[in-house]
């Protein structure tokens, strides 16, 4: 585990789905314990619904989301905090013009996807069925 200190200017960002993830911290920085991202978005973007094998929390920083969390529905405003334990299927959908939120995962695991996406989407859901063929291959399940 190291020290990571990062500047608001500081972070690879990677585009997933219409969103710009900023790493925060890595796996590897951890010593595997868990990831940090900063969350960007425009109103609209937001994944399918799906699940993965790592935990995922939210905190809301700016803006709005509907929240789809193991079949209910949930406002998200800033100050809000969810936790999406790994396995259970979940989504967001962003409601205004723009929304921020930190995304914490554990373990590690969401790093190496979202990397793969950008490069093999340019963050882009145009095509869908690469999409999910780039989520399978991290052990996503995507419910039809």
């Amino acid at each position: 585990m190291e020290s990571i200190v990062s500047n608001a200017n500081d972070g690879v960002r990677l585009r997933v789905v219409g969103d710009t993830m900023r790493v925060l911290a890595t796996s590897k920085q951890t010593g595997g314990a868990y990831e940090v991202f900063e969350m960007e978005g425009p109103e609209g973007s937001g994944p399918p619904p799906h699940a993965h094998p790592w935990a995922e929390a939210y905190v809301v920083l700016e803006g709005e989301a509907d929240v789809f969390l193991d079949g209910a529905h949930l406002e998200a405003r800033p100050g809000c905090f969810f936790q999406i334990p790994a396995g259970i299927t979940h989504a967001y959908r962003i409601k205004s013009p723009r929304a921020k939120f930190v995304v914490i995962t554990s373990p590690g695991g969401a790093h190496d996807f979202f990397r793969e996406m950008d490069a093999e989407t340019a963050g882009g859901c145009d095509d869908m069925q690469k999409v999910i063929a780039v989520a399978l291959r991290h052990g996503f399940s995507v419910p039809q």
